[in-house]
């Protein structure tokens, strides 16, 4: 694709395999629960629960917490909750793991001149998503690293942490391609942006909107550009 002189990507279930991750930690949450007020049976209402707000685009992990026990009849303190916080965020990050092929990937767009950014939304805790992208190994790649929800920015679908990038690569928002999982954050943030797409198919979502191509691994970039 010679119209692309930047690549921005998303980082949960695009580089990093997040959502077996998440699963377990709710597991862990849900034990927890069930543990201090001796209830039974609530793992799947959870991550159900916490799949709604994700969706919704709710990334505040206490609150996850907070609704979902209001759901159930339930309350807690603010510290039960940041405990739950803690051990979902300590869970996860010890069962996420890099995609095949993402570090030779990303690699490979850097040695043919390509400007690489990342662009995800806030976890609600502020700097943690910095964080995570650390100790996934993968800051060195990126030329530009922008959080929406933080640095003035809306979370994603807005189009303004995607312009912003833009506009710190020094390259035009139309030659920018956004890669991603999620067709309602990645695909329409980037076409809010005036941008083009690339929508790496791990789940199932519906595709709306079309994003400009389709690939099944980030590997198949090597392909394209």
């Amino acid at each position: 694709m010679k119209l692309v002189d930047a690549v921005i990507f998303d980082l949960d279930e695009t580089l990093v395999n997040t959502y077996p991750a998440h699963i377990k930690a709710c597991k862990k949450v849900a034990e927890k629960i069930e543990e201090k007020f001796n209830k039974r049976g609530l793992t799947e209402a959870l991550i159900q629960h916490t799949q709604r707000l994700d969706r919704n685009r709710n990334y505040d992990r206490n609150s996850w917490w907070l609704t979902f026990l209001l759901s159930v009849g339930l309350k807690a303190d603010i510290s039960f909750l940041k405990y739950l916080t803690k051990l979902y965020w300590e869970t996860f990050m010890k069962e996420a793991k890099l995609f095949r092929g993402v570090k030779s990937t990303l690699s490979y767009l850097r040695r043919k001149g390509y400007k690489l950014a990342l662009v995800a939304d806030t976890d609600g805790i502020p700097s943690f998503k910095r964080e995570r992208v650390k100790k996934f190994g993968l800051a060195p790649f990126f030329d530009e690293i922008v959080i929406a929800g933080e640095e003035g920015t809306k979370i994603r679908p807005h189009p303004s942490a995607y312009l912003l990038t833009a506009k710190k690569l020094g390259v035009k928002p139309e030659r920018c391609l956004v890669v991603g999982d999620k067709p309602f954050t990645d695909i329409k943030g980037g076409k809010n942006a005036g941008m083009l797409t690339a929508l790496v198919l791990r789940r199932h979502w519906p595709t709306n909107p079309q994003p400009t191509i389709v690939i099944t691994s980030i590997s198949q970039l090597k392909e394209i550009l």
